[in-house]
């Protein structure tokens, strides 16, 4: 029974070494807007500089919209950037995620509401920073021929913070 007891006691303590935080971050439409870009920027971890994490940030900037141009017989795309500025200790990652992301993954409805037409957003799914430094990524959607309308819809993009201390 006492082999058994520190075995527990062992695993208890070997699984208390390593804590994985993570603090999802999502850009909303009341984030800071600046032109035709919106700008979130976050400090994480611990203020003093003798603890593993402290002093990190990260700011990532994404199109306020993408505006694709009609074209009743080819259809159209639009492209544009997002970026992510990273000061990160070791340990840490900061990963963009854009979604949803694929082949005729995003449904545009007409302003009305009586039609949609699908749209495939490609580029760049993801960024993941380790390390101090910046990383681009595009971002492009593309639609078939479509009738005369205003259609819209919503991209998400979700920043994640995870460090392992």
């Amino acid at each position: 029974m006492r082999k058994v007891l520190a075995i527990l006691l062992v695993l208890c303590m070997v699984c208390t070494m390593s804590v994985v935080a993570f603090a999802a971050n999502p850009i909303t439409k009341d984030t800071e807007q600046i032109g035709s870009t919106i700008v979130k920027t976050i400090g994480q971890g611990p203020t003093d500089p003798d603890v593993p994490g402290a002093n990190e940030d990260y700011t990532v900037t994404i199109p306020a919209e993408l505006i694709v141009p009609w074209d009743n017989v080819k259809g159209g795309s639009a492209q544009d950037v997002y970026t992510l500025v990273t000061h990160l200790a070791k340990g840490s990652t900061v990963t963009v995620t854009v979604s949803p992301f694929g082949e005729k993954a995003l449904a545009m409805v007409l302003k009305d509401g009586t039609e949609t037409i699908p749209a495939t957003i490609s580029g760049d799914a993801s960024l993941v920073a380790s390390t101090t430094g910046t990383m681009t990524g595009d971002v492009v959607a593309s639609v078939a021929a479509a009738d005369l309308g205003e259609y819209s819809a919503n991209l998400t993009f979700t920043v994640v913070y995870a460090n392992q201390i």
